[in-house]
């Protein structure tokens, strides 16, 4: 299943110890394809297959994948999902910490069960991002978090991509840290 369907079909099986293996699982396999020289950029529950049993996951639909790039580049054609990718995409442009970006709305997307922000439009996206995360509608669900919680939302939900957490600094991140140590590679 993707990951869309087990989280919404599996509800009351999650839990944070979960959830923090299925972000640490896609943080490895971005870092992973990053040192290889690409970028998903169209990260989201639904492109991420979830394997129960093993407790693996894989990336699918790389059909908006580019060349990572440390610097911002312009895109020629619209990729990504509006719910999930980064700000500056809705600007034609991406960013080596595009992804990262995504991932933090898979974050919030698990804690919580909705979407960072409340995108009605891809044409305004960008404009419809609050500078700051969390957002006015969100800070009410965001003050419910820990702050282990709410400190890696600050620093993967932020617009700007300059300003956004980096790969080096993803993996001393301590439950991703703990998980690439277990894994014993």
């Amino acid at each position: 299943k993707d990951l869309f369907e087990y989280f919404t079909s599996h509800d009351d099986d999650i839990d944070y110890e979960w959830i923090q293996h299925i972000v640490a699982s896609i943080s490895v396999a971005l870092i992973c394809i990053f040192n290889r020289g690409y970028m998903h950029l169209d990260l989201k529950l639904e492109n991420i297959m979830y394997n129960p049993e093993s407790k693996k996951i894989t990336l699918v639909d790389w059909g908006s994948s580019h060349q990572a790039t440390n610097k911002l580049k312009r895109i020629k054609y619209n990729v990504g999902t509006k719910d999930y990718c980064a700000p500056e995409i809705y600007l034609r442009h991406y960013y080596s910490n595009s992804d990262i970006y995504s991932l933090g709305c898979i974050y919030w997307i698990l804690l919580t069960g909705k979407y960072p922000h409340d995108i009605k439009s891809r044409k305004f996206g960008y404009a419809q991002i609050s500078e700051e995360f969390p957002s006015p509608e969100s800070k009410e669900s965001f003050e419910l978090l820990s702050e282990e919680q709410q400190s890696f939302l600050k620093v993967t939900l932020i617009k700007d991509c300059r300003k956004r957490i980096m790969y080096p600094e993803l993996e001393k991140i301590e439950f991703i840290n703990n998980y690439i140590n277990n894994l014993n590679l």
